[in-house]
């Protein structure tokens, strides 16, 4: 049995030996290593509610990894984290704060429910969608961002086939240097009733 509270990836190799394709990790674990299941050979992932934080390219080019379930109590998802994977439906609980920078790029993303307390998206979070496709699955055509959301990070939503954007309007979405949305994406702006420089800090 797995005791320590970090999940390396030698750990994380005796976890799929054990387990095979259809991972649960076991209560306990607060965070998984840098690298630790990149590449391997799963389907279906389910999280304990003890994790707080997932690293670095710890799921990257895992590719036949379809389902992900995510429990409350998760904070922070590493950059690169769930690259290149095979996803099609992420529904984050309200403990998510930090969707770091190509999270979860390269999937054929169908739904995201992004939760309620999440604070920010990196950098092409959930970029390159949009041809990730074999004429069986529905794009990903909306998205609505948390109240609570302050930046979102350049090209955040690039080559994705989103048309529809709902958002707080204090936040920030665009700048000179970067879109976070394909140019066809209309976007609503809802008001606002939160002091996001406030409640970041």
């Amino acid at each position: 049995m797995h005791t320590n509270t970090n999940l390396t990836k030698y750990a994380a190799r005796e976890l799929i030996d054990e387990q095979g394709k259809h991972l649960v990790i076991p209560e306990g674990i607060t965070h998984i290593d840098y690298e630790a299941f990149s590449g391997a050979q799963i389907e279906t992932l389910v999280l304990p509610s003890s994790l707080r934080t997932i690293g670095d390219w710890a799921f990257q080019a895992a590719n036949t990894l379809k389902s992900v379930t995510f429990k409350d109590g998760i904070q922070s998802i590493g950059a690169w984290a769930f690259y290149g994977c095979s996803i099609s439906v992420l529904q984050f609980p309200d403990s998510i704060l930090t969707i770091k920078d190509f999270a979860f790029t390269r999937n054929p993303l169908e739904s995201i429910d992004l939760g309620d307390g999440l604070r920010a998206i990196g950098k092409q979070a959930f970029s390159r969608n949009g041809t990730l496709f074999d004429g069986t699955n529905n794009y990903l055509t909306n998205v609505v961002i948390p109240d609570m959301v302050a930046t979102i990070g350049e090209w955040a939503f690039y080559e994705t086939r989103i048309t529809d954007v709902s958002m707080n309007e204090m936040t920030d979405y665009r700048s000179d240097q970067f879109r976070a949305f394909p140019q066809s994406a209309q976007i609503s702006l809802r008001p606002s009733f939160i002091d996001l420089e406030t409640s970041a800090n």
